[in-house]
């Protein structure tokens, strides 16, 4: 899967570079292009191949890699600065997120490993926290098992008697229970 999408990430750079007359990927020229910050949704992108990597097994090392593989894109600062900005946006999402806070929340337990990337792990780790904690408290779990019927023995309604009733009642026994007499 990790391989397709490299692939069609490729070839959307090659298309664009063919588009645009340029020799390098998103039109850009080589020297100006690892001086521009990524824009939000090329961060995005690349946030959701690491998350992707990391439910595939990433081990701390090949994290590393992948922003050390990113030159001056990869520096902590600037990835804290995106998540943060990607955390209000999770947070005030209404869909529910639990598979994103977990691959958040295990990123920031394998990015504890490295100084370098401890920021973005700590950052990715309480985003995730916060996304996960948000859907569970407004998780309802209903039980709807074969015991949850409820029996008409059970229904029945316990009627209080009324004061003229009780009386009725014990005039009632009382005449009922009286001795015969004797003959």
């Amino acid at each position: 899967m990790q391989g397709l999408l490299k692939r069609f990430w490729q070839w959307i750079q090659q298309f664009f570079a063919q588009v645009f007359g340029s020799s390098s990927p998103l039109g850009r020229d080589d020297k100006n292009a690892s001086q521009q910050p990524l824009s939000d949704t090329e961060y995005e992108f690349l946030f959701s191949q690491l998350l992707d990597g990391v439910a595939h097994g990433w081990h701390e090392g090949r994290i590393l890699k992948y922003f050390e593989d990113l030159g001056e894109r990869g520096k902590a600062k600037l990835w804290v600065a995106w998540l943060e900005r990607f955390g209000e946006k999770a947070a005030s999402s209404a869909a529910p997120n639990l598979q994103l806070a977990a691959r958040m929340m295990r990123l920031g337990e394998l990015a504890q490993s490295f100084q370098k990337i401890e920021p973005i792990g700590k950052t990715a780790y309480e985003i995730g926290r916060k996304l996960y904690s948000k859907e569970a408290s407004s998780a309802v779990w209903e039980y709807a098992g074969p015991d949850t019927r409820v029996t008409d023995v059970v229904r029945r309604e316990i009627k209080t008697p009324t004061l003229e009733e009780s009386l009725e009642k014990i005039l009632l026994l009382l005449l009922l229970n009286r001795p015969k007499p004797k003959p």
